[in-house]
């Protein structure tokens, strides 16, 4: 959404307001109910009243800009009030927006709460990262990183990469772009064994 600069106060609205509103409506509030200067330097928070919809109202010193976030599912965890507002600092409105994330592994248990597995996964390119200077270019790295990937993910779902790339590969021109999740690893059977269940 935006980076919050450092000194910058964040002001949480208690309640929750009309998502309808717009810029100057919203400003209007912050002087009125909030005793407060919305061209400042401050950052007002509002929170619609089903949670899912958040905006912010910052004057940056070039202007006055109104930012939108809105969450496909779940919604925004909202503190306790005191007295009408609450001020926080850019970490913890950070936190705010991104809580649906940090709790999704307590919804799906699929979700691991460390990324132990993935730093683990990718510890062979930092091993060999001199070695592999051949990238050459940005798109190179580019090509590279997606092309470890890959390999990672075959790894972790215990497919073998080499034939899992191999058979892909040979595959892909030929099938069928509405099944192409079907060549995923989670999803890859060797061609062979299609042929033989067939």
């Amino acid at each position: 959404m935006i980076a919050v600069p450092a000194g910058v106060r964040v002001w949480l609205a208690s309640g929750p307001t009309d998502v309808r509103r717009g810029m100057n409506s919203l400003a209007l509030q912050v002087q009125q109910v909030l005793k407060l200067n919305p061209n400042g330097g401050d950052l007002f928070v509002f929170r619609g009243k089903r949670g899912h919809l958040l905006k912010v109202l910052w004057a940056d010193g070039l202007g006055m800009a109104l930012y939108i976030k809105r969450l496909e599912r779940g919604r925004f965890i909202w503190p306790a009030p005191v007295g009408g507002v609450v001020a926080i600092s850019g970490a913890q409105l950070a936190m705010l927006k991104r809580w649906t994330s940090f709790t999704r592994f307590l919804e799906d248990g699929r979700i691991c709460l460390t990324n132990n597995a993935a730093e683990r996964a990718l510890r062979g390119l930092a091993l060999g990262r001199k070695a592999w200077l051949f990238a050459g270019s940005d798109r190179g790295g580019e090509r590279a990183a997606l092309l470890y990937s890959l390999i990672v993910t075959a790894k972790l779902n215990d497919v073998d990469p080499q034939a899992w790339l191999a058979d892909v590969l040979a595959r892909i021109a030929e099938h069928p772009i509405v099944r192409l999740d079907e060549l995923l690893p989670w999803h890859w059977a060797p061609q062979k064994a299609i042929l033989n269940a067939a």
